[in-house]
Formats: structure tokens, sequence, C-alpha cells
């Protein structure tokens, strides 16, 4: 699914910076104005900040 077409997107990596796809997605929501929401392996409270994605 495109970008453009979600009404969200949530990005799970194991690194801090976003790179390749990762970060054409995030660019994509910000260029289309959709949600995103980007988590790493440095978060401990990834599933607290899934839970208040809207």
């Amino acid at each position: 699914m495109k970008v453009q077409e979600a009404d969200g997107s949530v990005i799970f990596t194991t690194k801090l910076k976003l790179t390749g796809g990762s970060k054409k997605t995030a660019d994509g929501a910000e260029k289309h104005k959709k949600p995103c929401l980007h988590l790493h392996a440095g978060h401990s409270d990834a599933a607290a900040r899934l839970l208040s994605f809207n």
C-alpha cells in the first residue's frame, strides 16, 4: 500500500536513524500530511507510544 492511500504509517526499526525504504516512507507521510510513527529498538516505551498513536 502506498503512503498516500494509508490512514497512517508505523515504522519499526532497530536503529534510531531512518534509512532506505523506511526513510522514504516517513518522507512520503510528511509530504502527504499523513501520521507516521517511528519505533526503534531504543524505545523502552514502544508499546505505550503505539497505543497512543492515532
